[in-house]
C-alpha cells in the first residue's frame, strides 16, 4: 500500500547526525525504488471529492495519454495550481512543466511530485500558448523540434475558468 507521498523531508536530527550524508543517500535510494513500484500502478483520485468533473477529466486523460501517444513532457498552464496538483497526483510518466504567472503559486507547486513550475506571463491566445511552450522547450533544452508534448490550461485566456483544453503540440 502506497500513500503516494509527494515530499519526504529529513528530520534536523537526521541530517545533522553523524552520517548526513549516508542518511541523504540512503532516502534517496528508498525514494527511488518505491518510485519504480509507483510508476506500475494508476493510482485513482475519487471524482467526487474534486467537485470539478471537467478539469478533473482532463487530468485523467493527460496522466493516459502515454498509453496511445509518446509525448514527452506536460505543460500546465494554470492561476491557481489545481489542476497541476491533479495531475501529479494521478502519476504520469511524463514531467509536469507548470507554466503561471503567479509566483505563490509557482512557490507552492515545487513540492509536487514531478512538478517544475516556470513562471511566465498568462497567454492571451493559443497562439500565444504555442509559442511560449515553443520558447520554453529550446531555452531550456526540454523537447527537441519534432517531438510531441501535451498542453493543458483554461480558455479563455486570461481568466479564472477551469481547465477545459489539453492538445498534443509538435514542438517547432
Amino acid at each position: 500500500m502506497f500513500d503516494y507521498a509527494d515530499a519526504v523531508m529529513l528530520s534536523a536530527e537526521t541530517a545533522t547526525g553523524m552520517y548526513p550524508v549516508k542518511a541523504v543517500t540512503t532516502m534517496r535510494e528508498v525514494i527511488e525504488s518505491t518510485e519504480e513500484e509507483t510508476v506500475q500502478q494508476h493510482p485513482e483520485l475519487d471524482s467526487d471529492l474534486i467537485g470539478m468533473p471537467i478539469p478533473y477529466a482532463i487530468a485523467q486523460a493527460v496522466s493516459r495519454t502515454d498509453q496511445y501517444c509518446q509525448t514527452d513532457l506536460i505543460f500546465a498552464f494554470t492561476t491557481s495550481g489545481f489542476t497541476a496538483a491533479l495531475i501529479s497526483n494521478l502519476f504520469p510518466p511524463q514531467p509536469v512543466v507548470v507554466m503561471t504567472h503567479d509566483d505563490t503559486v509557482m512557490h507552492q507547486l515545487t513540492l509536487l511530485r514531478s512538478v517544475y513550475p516556470i513562471k511566465v506571463n498568462q497567454p492571451t491566445s493559443f497562439d500565444d500558448m504555442l509559442a511560449t511552450v515553443n520558447r520554453i522547450c529550446r531555452t531550456n533544452k526540454l523537447a527537441r523540434k519534432g517531438r510531441r508534448v501535451i498542453i493543458t490550461g483554461g480558455a479563455p485566456f486570461g481568466s479564472t475558468v477551469p481547465t477545459n483544453v489539453m492538445l498534443i503540440h509538435e514542438v517547432v
